[in-house]
């Protein structure tokens, strides 16, 4: 019997260019996990003058936001 493990994929889409920057998957949704994603997406390609994300409950953490902002 196959059983399947929830996980929880991030990736950031550069909307100009179309290209995947950094992509990640975890076993789990937490804030840490996603806020590494961005850290390596703003250390490889630089600052970014839009930034859009859902709003499930990584997103609105205090450690992605405050990530995000700077």
């Amino acid at each position: 019997m196959l059983t399947l493990d929830p996980k929880s994929c991030r990736l950031i889409i550069d909307c100009y260019s179309r290209k995947v920057l950094p992509w990640r998957i975890s076993n789990s949704m937490v804030a840490a996990f996603h806020v590494d994603c961005l850290e390596y997406a703003l250390h490889h390609h630089g600052q970014t003058e839009v930034f859009n994300s859902d709003q499930g409950s990584p997103f609105t953490s205090s450690a992605f936001t405050r990530r995000a902002q700077t």
